[in-house]
């Protein structure tokens, strides 16, 4: 059993990848915005995978993920997306895995 933060604004969304995660046998996390995320990676460390949206209000997928690469290297970064523009999905792709 993983660990597992969710960070997505779409709390229809957010609730499906809780049920599907909790289904396989892990125990989710959900939070509503990248400053949330950033909050949790400071007061806890605790996560073994981060699942993030892109867009989202106050801190983005983006800079949640940078924060994970600096301060958590070692966890896994999944990022979904259905709004993204071009540009930011290429950076993110050239990021260091």
């Amino acid at each position: 059993m993983a660990k597992i933060l969710v960070v997505e604004d779409d709390s229809s969304l957010a609730t499906l990848l809780a049920c599907w995660l909790e289904e396989a046998g892990h125990e989710p996390k959900v939070l509503s915005n990248g400053d949330e995320g950033i909050n949790e990676l400071i007061k806890s460390h605790s996560a073994e995978l981060l699942i993030t949206d892109v867009v989202m209000p106050l801190a983005s997928g983006e800079e949640l993920a940078i924060a994970y690469e600096c301060f958590a290297p070692k966890v896994p970064v999944l990022v979904i997306t259905g709004m993204a523009d071009d540009a930011t999905i290429e950076r993110l792709r050239e990021r260091p895995k």
